[in-house]
């Protein structure tokens, strides 16, 4: 199962940007993303990472995006 997706994940023409940007955006998220601005802010930023997300990685940032707004109020 690992061993596909890290197949997968280099056939990606972007697959190495999308490994730096996915750290990045996940620290942001857990540490440092309060509002929903930030988050909206960091998807825009980084949409070249999220167009190479598996299906199953984007529904868990659909997921940390409503946990962090749903803190927000």
């Amino acid at each position: 199962m690992v061993a596909e997706r890290y197949k997968r994940d280099y056939e990606c023409e972007c697959a190495f940007e999308c490994a730096k940007k996915e750290e990045f955006l996940l620290f942001r998220l857990i540490f440092a993303a309060t509002s929903l601005s930030s988050i909206l802010m960091i998807t825009y930023a980084h949409f070249n990472f999220i167009s190479c997300l598996s299906r199953r990685d984007y529904l868990l940032f659909i997921y940390l995006f409503y946990l962090c707004r749903a803190k927000e109020h």
